[in-house]
């Protein structure tokens, strides 16, 4: 996080939704921000993006025991002008 910080100072995480099944809670959130600084290599473009991230988290009286993460970097650095558009 804090490199993802260093590289988007204005970095934004908003928690859109959040579902609960059996011992698993599922948190839908947006990351955004502006690339100013390097990241993954790549130095910073000026540009915005927009993401989606998926935790899935296993809890057991009340801890998180697993959890499962994932972000659409394909579709952020498309926004950045790093790969092409899918």
């Amino acid at each position: 996080m804090r490199l993802l910080g260093e590289a988007f100072p204005d970095l934004q995480v908003t928690v859109v939704e959040v579902l609960q099944d059996g011992d698993k809670v599922v948190v839908r959130s947006e990351i955004t921000g502006t690339q100013l600084g390097v990241f993954m290599g790549v130095a910073g473009t000026g540009r915005a993006l927009e993401i989606m991230a998926i935790d899935i988290h296993q809890v057991r009286a009340g801890r998180i025991l697993h959890t499962w993460h994932t972000e659409d970097w394909m579709r952020g650095f498309a926004q950045l002008g790093v790969v092409a558009p899918g």
